[in-house]
This record gives C-alpha cells, sequence and structure tokens, in this order.
C-alpha cells in the first residue's frame, strides 16, 4: 500500500502518503507527554558562558528530536548541565522514556542523564555518548510522588555537542493509591 488510512477520534477518514508518515503516536487518556507539562523549575548552569534552554519537543537547537535516526514528535532537548522539575498531582503510577544523544551533534557529546522522584535519585544512566544507542528509562515508580526532576550532567569533554534528548518521556495515569497502601 502507498497510504496509510487512519480514522480519527471524530470520525474524519485519512489518507497518508507511507513516504511523508514521520511516525505515529497514541496517547490516550491515560498518558500524559511530559513535554506537554510546564516545569515548575529549569536550573542551567553553563559550561562556561553560554546557556542553552530546555526546548520542548524539539533538540535544544531547536531541531527535530533525533536519535540514531529515529525522529520522535515528542520529547525535550536539554543541553549539560540543565535539570526541569515537574509538579506531579499523585495521579500517575510510571514515568518512561528512552534517551540519547541528537543526532545533530555529529557523533560527539557525552552525557549522563538522571531521574529523581521527590529528591531521591531512583535513575542514573552512567555515560552516554553521540555513538551510544538510545536507553530505555522505566518504568519508574511515581505513585504518591510530589515531583520528578530529569536531569543531564556533564560527561567528559563538558559541554561539547552535549544535545542531550528526553524521547518520548510519559507519566502514565494509574488508579490512584488508598491511603493504607
Amino acid at each position: 500500500r502507498s497510504n496509510v488510512e487512519v480514522t480519527t477520534v471524530t470520525g474524519a477518514e485519512i489518507a497518508i502518503p507511507v513516504g511523508k508518515l514521520r511516525s505515529i503516536s497514541r496517547y490516550g487518556p491515560r498518558v500524559t507527554p511530559l513535554s506537554d507539562l510546564e516545569p515548575v523549575d529549569v536550573v542551567m548552569t553553563s559550561y562556561l558562558s553560554r546557556e542553552t534552554p530546555m526546548q520542548p519537543d524539539r533538540n535544544a537547537y531547536h531541531g527535530p528530536l533525533t536519535v540514531k535516526g529515529k525522529t520522535f514528535a515528542k520529547g525535550l532537548g536539554m543541553s549539560s548541565r540543565t535539570t526541569a522539575t515537574y509538579a506531579l498531582d499523585g495521579g500517575y503510577s510510571s514515568f518512561r522514556a528512552d534517551v540519547g544523544i541528537d543526532d545533530a551533534a555529529g557523533g560527539a557529546g557525552s552525557v549522563v542523564f538522571a531521574v529523581e522522584v521527590d529528591g531521591q535519585r531512583v535513575f542514573e544512566s552512567g555515560l552516554i555518548t553521540g555513538r551510544d544507542n538510545p536507553l530505555s528509562v522505566g518504568p519508574i515508580d511515581v505513585r504518591r510522588a510530589e515531583t520528578i526532576a530529569l536531569s543531564v550532567d556533564y560527561g567528559t569533554q563538558g559541554d561539547i555537542g552535549d544535545m542531550a534528548d528526553w524521547c518520548n518521556p510519559v507519566l502514565i495515569r494509574g488508579e490512584r493509591l488508598k491511603a493504607e497502601d
């Protein structure tokens, strides 16, 4: 087939040429892309004097989020050293993402990705370079959590080529836990 045919929730039928299709993501009511939320705090510590603000749904330099040839529609582009903290409403059960160095870095870059839940480090990637494949993060338990913080820290060469991508970072809603759980 030369087209992908879909029906939207409103009943509209759409045919998309396969060559034009970049990705398909289905987010239901239980899934919240983190890039759709506003962080409560973003802290950037530049290596020399250049700050590169975090970008929702783009890499750190405003291009598409692309790791090892795969483009992601949702995510966060950061440079090292950046930490973004998000408030959680207690209704989420888990967090998942894929992480890697954006292809725009041309194989350069080295960072350490980390996740903290309520100030406790629950994930650390170890050194990730621009030559590495994406790494899956999670699922990380966030039940009862007040905050989640995503960090990218310097690797081996300061911030040279540190175009770090959090690809498809999502919070999954589960059933609310009872106080006695």
